[in-house]
């Protein structure tokens, strides 16, 4: 029999519905997938694989004030199913704690003095050190440049800075 690809008859849709599949999923995998029409409508949809919780998961996870959607994520990243519903959720303060541990970027004393007087903000001189690998001194050593100097040291390391009088010359200029 050969392999039919455009006309989807009721025949089909009937089959399709037999199968337990919407007529979306039935004409995205013929128009848009290129499956023919006896494959898309007699190949079973690939469930959602979602977690059944019993009740007493669930009360738990209420309990310990845990969204579905927490556990889906602790499961999927390899907790223990009983941990993932009985570990309460961390507050913010509670997450930023663990990352300043983790990222290890902590400044003296007298750093924080170098870099108020130059007025580094700490979050940029944190940046420049944990994103951009700089060393602790000229980060917070380096003041912060204003909109208008790094706009001028941009424009000037700019490829495109000689371009600009021939894509904006005025209409009617002749070139010589």
């Amino acid at each position: 029999m050969e392999k039919r690809y455009y006309y989807i008859t009721p025949d089909d849709w009937e089959t399709a519905e037999r199968n337990n599949l919407n007529r979306s999923t039935v004409r995205s995998r013929v128009n848009t997938y290129g499956w023919d029409i006896d494959r898309a409508v007699t190949t079973p949809a690939n469930p959602i694989k979602r977690y059944a919780f019993t009740k007493e998961e669930k009360e738990l996870m209420d309990k310990n004030g845990l969204k579905l959607n927490t556990v889906y994520c602790r499961i999927r990243r390899g907790w223990d199913r009983r941990e993932a519903v009985t570990t309460p959720a961390m507050s913010l303060e509670q997450a930023g704690k663990i990352a300043r541990k983790v990222n290890c970027t902590r400044f003296t004393e007298e750093q924080l003095i170098v870099m108020e007087q130059n007025g580094t903000p700490y979050n940029t001189a944190f940046n420049r050190v944990a994103k951009l690998g700089w060393s602790v001194e000229e980060a917070i050593s380096t003041p912060v440049m204003s909109r208008d100097a790094a706009l001028k040291r941009a424009w000037a390391e700019s490829p495109f800075r000689n371009t600009n009088d021939v894509l904006f010359k005025p209409l009617g200029a002749r070139s010589p």
